[in-house]
Protein backbone atom coordinates (compact mmCIF):
# COMPACT_ATOMS: atom_id res chain seq x y z
CA UNK A 1 0.00 0.00 0.00
CA UNK A 2 0.74 3.46 0.01
CA UNK A 3 2.37 3.22 3.80
CA UNK A 4 4.58 0.73 2.10
CA UNK A 5 5.85 3.09 -0.45
CA UNK A 6 6.63 5.85 2.28
CA UNK A 7 8.58 3.60 4.09
CA UNK A 8 10.94 3.31 1.34
CA UNK A 9 10.94 6.80 0.56
CA UNK A 10 13.75 8.06 2.98
CA UNK A 11 16.40 5.22 1.69
CA UNK A 12 15.85 6.49 -2.28
CA UNK A 13 15.79 10.24 -1.14
CA UNK A 14 19.86 8.79 0.04
CA UNK A 15 20.45 6.99 -2.31
CA UNK A 16 19.49 9.52 -5.47
CA UNK A 17 21.78 12.39 -3.26
CA UNK A 18 24.58 10.08 -2.88
CA UNK A 19 24.34 9.62 -6.55
CA UNK A 20 23.90 13.13 -7.52
CA UNK A 21 27.14 14.56 -5.53
CA UNK A 22 28.93 11.21 -6.50
CA UNK A 23 28.31 12.51 -10.77
CA UNK A 24 29.14 15.97 -9.55
CA UNK A 25 32.36 14.90 -8.08
CA UNK A 26 33.56 12.35 -10.65
CA UNK A 27 31.78 13.32 -13.80
CA UNK A 28 30.98 10.33 -15.14
CA UNK A 29 30.31 10.08 -18.65
CA UNK A 30 26.55 10.51 -19.16
CA UNK A 31 26.07 12.76 -15.92
CA UNK A 32 28.46 15.74 -17.83
CA UNK A 33 25.43 18.45 -17.47
CA UNK A 34 26.34 17.90 -12.95
CA UNK A 35 30.37 17.82 -12.97
CA UNK A 36 31.12 20.48 -10.27
CA UNK A 37 27.58 21.98 -10.43
CA UNK A 38 26.99 20.48 -6.60
CA UNK A 39 29.32 21.44 -3.69
CA UNK A 40 30.11 18.05 -1.73
CA UNK A 41 28.40 17.57 1.77
CA UNK A 42 25.86 20.41 1.18
CA UNK A 43 22.78 18.59 0.95
CA UNK A 44 19.45 18.89 2.11
CA UNK A 45 16.11 17.40 1.66
CA UNK A 46 12.73 18.53 0.92
CA UNK A 47 9.29 17.22 0.44
CA UNK A 48 5.66 18.01 0.49
CA UNK A 49 2.89 16.08 1.54
CA UNK A 50 4.31 12.34 1.98
CA UNK A 51 7.25 13.66 0.31
CA UNK A 52 7.36 15.93 3.23
CA UNK A 53 7.18 12.59 5.71
CA UNK A 54 9.66 11.12 3.92
CA UNK A 55 11.97 13.90 3.87
CA UNK A 56 11.43 14.03 7.54
CA UNK A 57 12.57 10.45 8.53
CA UNK A 58 15.44 11.13 6.21
CA UNK A 59 16.63 13.75 8.42
CA UNK A 60 15.37 13.54 12.15
CA UNK A 61 14.42 9.02 12.67
CA UNK A 62 17.16 6.82 13.69
CA UNK A 63 16.24 3.93 11.20
CA UNK A 64 16.28 6.25 8.47
CA UNK A 65 18.20 8.75 8.38
CA UNK A 66 21.22 10.04 6.43
CA UNK A 67 24.01 12.49 7.66
CA UNK A 68 24.28 13.35 4.01
CA UNK A 69 21.35 15.48 4.23
CA UNK A 70 22.82 18.60 6.50
CA UNK A 71 19.23 20.80 6.26
CA UNK A 72 15.28 19.50 6.12
CA UNK A 73 12.33 21.27 4.62
CA UNK A 74 9.04 19.96 5.58
CA UNK A 75 6.02 21.14 3.77
CA UNK A 76 2.96 20.01 5.19
CA UNK A 77 4.41 16.75 6.79
CA UNK A 78 4.27 14.95 9.47
CA UNK A 79 6.47 12.31 11.61
CA UNK A 80 4.86 9.03 11.06
CA UNK A 81 5.45 6.13 13.56
CA UNK A 82 5.15 3.61 10.81
CA UNK A 83 9.06 4.53 10.51
CA UNK A 84 9.70 3.21 14.09
CA UNK A 85 13.09 4.35 15.21
CA UNK A 86 13.43 7.47 17.43
CA UNK A 87 13.06 10.74 16.18
CA UNK A 88 14.97 13.86 16.33
CA UNK A 89 18.56 12.79 17.65
CA UNK A 90 20.79 15.13 19.33
CA UNK A 91 23.26 15.66 15.80
CA UNK A 92 19.85 16.51 13.95
CA UNK A 93 19.92 19.19 11.25
CA UNK A 94 17.99 22.52 11.19
CA UNK A 95 14.71 22.12 10.40
CA UNK A 96 12.08 24.37 8.42
CA UNK A 97 8.13 22.92 8.50
CA UNK A 98 5.97 25.17 6.32
CA UNK A 99 2.09 24.45 7.02
CA UNK A 100 -1.39 26.40 5.94
CA UNK A 101 -3.94 26.21 8.79
CA UNK A 102 -6.79 25.65 6.54
CA UNK A 103 -4.89 22.26 4.89
CA UNK A 104 -7.66 19.44 4.64
CA UNK A 105 -4.84 16.74 3.56
CA UNK A 106 -2.66 17.14 6.05
CA UNK A 107 -3.87 18.31 9.46
CA UNK A 108 -2.08 21.14 10.37
CA UNK A 109 -1.75 19.81 13.93
CA UNK A 110 0.57 17.19 12.42
CA UNK A 111 3.03 19.65 11.59
CA UNK A 112 3.27 21.27 14.70
CA UNK A 113 3.20 18.13 16.45
CA UNK A 114 6.51 17.44 14.34
CA UNK A 115 7.77 21.14 14.86
CA UNK A 116 7.22 20.79 18.69
CA UNK A 117 8.99 17.59 19.13
CA UNK A 118 12.04 18.83 17.51
CA UNK A 119 14.10 19.27 20.60
CA UNK A 120 17.65 19.01 19.05
CA UNK A 121 18.68 22.38 17.15
CA UNK A 122 17.66 25.11 14.97
CA UNK A 123 13.80 25.00 13.44
CA UNK A 124 11.82 27.89 12.16
CA UNK A 125 7.74 27.14 11.23
CA UNK A 126 6.21 29.34 8.40
CA UNK A 127 2.68 29.20 9.56
CA UNK A 128 0.46 30.47 6.95
CA UNK A 129 -2.89 31.08 7.81
CA UNK A 130 -6.16 30.06 5.75
CA UNK A 131 -3.74 28.16 2.96
CA UNK A 132 -4.47 24.90 1.88
CA UNK A 133 -2.49 21.67 1.03
CA UNK A 134 -1.33 22.13 -2.49
CA UNK A 135 -2.17 26.28 -2.92
CA UNK A 136 1.01 27.96 -1.22
CA UNK A 137 2.91 25.18 -3.06
CA UNK A 138 2.49 25.57 -6.54
CA UNK A 139 1.85 28.27 -9.12
CA UNK A 140 2.43 32.29 -9.24
CA UNK A 141 0.48 33.56 -6.18
CA UNK A 142 1.61 35.72 -3.18
CA UNK A 143 1.96 32.24 -0.73
CA UNK A 144 3.67 30.36 -3.35
CA UNK A 145 6.25 33.43 -3.65
CA UNK A 146 6.59 33.38 0.10
CA UNK A 147 7.16 29.65 0.25
CA UNK A 148 9.99 29.96 -2.49
CA UNK A 149 11.49 33.19 -0.39
CA UNK A 150 11.55 31.03 3.16
CA UNK A 151 13.03 28.24 1.24
CA UNK A 152 15.59 29.32 -0.12
CA UNK A 153 16.73 31.79 2.74
CA UNK A 154 16.38 29.03 5.06
CA UNK A 155 18.51 26.93 2.90
CA UNK A 156 20.83 29.23 2.44
CA UNK A 157 21.54 29.98 5.83
CA UNK A 158 21.32 26.45 6.91
CA UNK A 159 23.39 25.52 4.31
CA UNK A 160 25.89 28.42 3.64
CA UNK A 161 25.65 30.01 7.01
CA UNK A 162 24.45 32.95 5.24
CA UNK A 163 23.26 35.78 8.48
CA UNK A 164 22.12 37.91 5.89
CA UNK A 165 19.68 35.32 4.48
CA UNK A 166 18.35 34.48 8.00
CA UNK A 167 17.05 37.95 8.73
CA UNK A 168 15.28 37.75 5.63
CA UNK A 169 13.58 34.44 6.60
CA UNK A 170 12.71 36.58 9.86
CA UNK A 171 11.17 39.29 8.00
CA UNK A 172 8.80 36.87 5.40
CA UNK A 173 6.88 35.86 8.66
CA UNK A 174 5.94 39.42 9.94
CA UNK A 175 2.81 39.26 7.74
CA UNK A 176 -0.82 39.39 8.09
CA UNK A 177 -1.17 35.89 6.92
CA UNK A 178 2.09 33.88 7.85
CA UNK A 179 3.50 33.83 11.02
CA UNK A 180 6.84 32.31 11.53
CA UNK A 181 8.41 30.91 14.51
CA UNK A 182 12.04 29.77 15.46
CA UNK A 183 13.40 27.65 17.81
CA UNK A 184 16.44 25.56 19.03
CA UNK A 185 18.67 28.22 19.72
CA UNK A 186 17.79 29.85 15.58
CA UNK A 187 18.57 33.73 15.79
CA UNK A 188 20.41 35.97 14.11
CA UNK A 189 23.33 34.91 16.14
CA UNK A 190 23.27 31.45 14.71
CA UNK A 191 26.03 29.67 13.89
CA UNK A 192 26.31 28.31 10.48
CA UNK A 193 25.48 24.51 9.77
CA UNK A 194 29.29 22.79 8.46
Amino acid sequence: GEEWTVLWQPAELASVAASLEAASENGQPGDGALRGRLVPGVVAVAGHSDGADAAAAAAFNSASRDPLFRAAVVLAGAELASYGGSWFPPTSPPLLVVQGSADPVNPPSDALALYDADQSGPKALLWLEGAGHFQPYEGQGPEEQLVAAATTDFLRWALEGDAGALAALEALGQGADARLSLGGGLGTAAEPVG
